[in-house]
């Protein structure tokens, strides 16, 4: 499906596609540290305080997508200038940066849009 795609629309979806793998290479951090956390005390006979570690890991995940969300509202189209230069190649990952921004659906979903963004 890309190959059906212009310059202008490959280059957008690649500069959109730089953004969202930064965010989400980013965050992986939660998911490890917490992880190992958790893992450690429940290993050690401490379920209470895992089960804890694992609220106080969902809330953090919580607080930092609607950052993520609020923050990619307002630079979407300031990062997508920085990157590409041109403001016809900027146009395409705004639009489709925006709504994904701080979603893990629209992550996994953007494949199912094959539709040409220009």
């Amino acid at each position: 499906m890309v190959g059906l795609l212009g310059a202008v629309p490959l280059a957008g979806l690649s500069a959109g596609g730089i953004v969202l793998a930064q965010i989400d290479s980013q965050m992986t951090f939660l998911s490890f540290g917490t992880t190992a956390r958790a893992a450690r005390l429940h290993g050690a006979g401490r379920r209470a305080d895992a089960v804890a570690e694992g609220v106080q890991a969902t809330w953090l995940a919580a607080v930092a997508g609607l950052v993520i969300t609020v923050v990619g509202q307002l630079l979407a189209a300031p990062v997508a200038g920085l990157l590409t230069g041109d403001g016809r190649v900027a146009a395409p990952p705004t639009r489709r940066c925006r709504p994904r921004c701080g979603s893990a659906g629209g992550w996994w979903g953007s494949g199912r849009d094959c539709r040409p963004s220009c």
